[in-house]
């Protein structure tokens, strides 16, 4: 998947979400425009899909190798509007690894301060985000195993009839260097987990709370 196309279905899933994006040739025109703004290092609002009508607001902005937080805030008030008026803020910082995502995470406080200065309206609500894309990568990664069983032993397996599922799936558990694991999670984000049929499946069925 080409990193520019990831960072435009982010942000179109975020504005769909949350009413900003009405499906239209012009709104497909206005993300790609947004996307190239966000790849030369400026930030981007919710404005260009929802209009000036929405109740709501955000705004985007993709961090860069060379983004710091003074930067980040001046292009993110740069499109705040300013008004003494109730509205939803998102601020929501675009990163593309994981280590990328912990340094935006810990600026959530000061650029809030900042937009909340900006607004003048203290019921309005500022929520701050940092969301992760991902680009295909090619890379290949080495792990350290350092133990490892064979195979799993099915309950039942030894009864299992030829069609069974029992006669069919093998697994095999490895004992792994963590570092190596976060290291490949950097690269490649959740990615890492889509064999995973409890990744793919536990938005709509809450696996992890049965």
């Amino acid at each position: 998947m080409n990193k520019n196309k990831s960072t435009r279905k982010l942000i179109k899933e975020f504005c769909i979400e949350h009413d900003f994006y009405f499906s239209d040739h012009e709104s497909e025109i206005n993300l790609r425009k947004m996307e190239t703004s966000l790849k030369n290092g400026a930030a981007v609002d919710s404005k260009m899909l929802a209009g000036e009508e929405a109740e709501d607001f955000a705004v985007f902005l993709q961090d860069m190798d060379n983004l710091s937080l003074e930067r980040a805030k001046s292009e993110i008030l740069e499109h705040i509007p300013e008004e003494n008026q109730y509205r939803l803020y998102f601020i929501v910082l675009l990163a593309d690894t994981f280590e990328r995502k912990a340094k935006l995470s810990k600026w959530g406080k000061e650029i809030r301060e900042a937009v909340k200065k900006k607004i003048r309206c203290g019921l309005s609500v500022i929520r701050y985000q940092v969301l992760n894309y991902y680009s295909e990568c090619q890379e290949k990664f080495v792990i350290d195993i350092q133990n490892r069983q064979n195979r799993i032993a099915m309950s039942g397996e030894e009864d299992a009839g030829e069609g069974s599922i029992a006669k069919k799936v093998k697994a095999y558990v490895y004992t792994a260097s963590l570092y190596d694991i976060v290291q490949m999670y950097n690269k490649v984000g959740d990615e890492l987990f889509q064999r995973n049929v409890r990744y793919s499946i536990g938005e709509q069925l809450d696996v992890e709370k049965i």
